[in-house]
């Protein structure tokens, strides 16, 4: 967040072309590395690198040491064998998949400036008491949606409907 603050007052300044190298995060890979996840999913999947902590005031009195600075009670014993065995050899008889989403797209690549698409919005609904406009970000290059929502009454001068719109408008601020 606080990169983002410094930026802000000086992205004015900068030349567009420099743009998409900036907002970049320090951590950012441009290359899918793909066995390089697979072995940091394999050192989080090693038993050898597991540590298990539980915390509760009700088992202050087992523990037999003592953090140096914070004077927190602990205490540190070996995985037991059989704890080490199941977790090797997991059963999944009672692990539930949850359904897939469809609203997860399947395909998230940037595609190629259209010229029809970024010179200005374009309505593109099908139904007629919806307008859905669409326009390609050609600039950032960065996914993005906005949505708006416009009521129609027939009769704007009672107050029902003054406190029916104020009430509209708080709400869409709480999400």
């Amino acid at each position: 967040m606080s990169k983002c603050i410094k930026l802000a007052g000086k992205v004015g300044k900068i030349p567009e072309c420099d743009i998409p190298r900036i907002i970049k995060h320090s951590y950012f890979r441009d290359q899918f590395d793909k066995d390089l996840i697979q072995k940091i999913c394999d050192m989080f999947c090693d038993i050898k690198r597991v540590n298990i902590y539980i915390q509760s005031k009700a088992f202050e009195n087992e523990c037999d040491l003592e953090e140096e600075h914070m004077m927190t009670k602990f205490k540190q014993e070996k995985i037991p064998d059989n704890i080490i065995a199941k977790m090797s050899n997991p059963s999944v008889k009672n692990v539930k998949i949850p359904e897939a989403n469809a609203l997860v797209p399947g395909d998230v690549t940037i595609l190629a400036p259209n010229p029809e698409y970024t010179s200005k919005p374009v309505n593109v609904s099908t139904i007629p008491e919806t307008d859905v406009w669409y326009m390609q970000d050609a600039k950032y290059k960065q996914p993005k949606g906005i949505v708006q929502l416009k009521m129609l009454v027939k009769d704007d001068t009672g107050f029902g409907i003054r406190v029916f719109a104020k009430l509209w408008a708080m709400m869409q601020k709480d999400f």
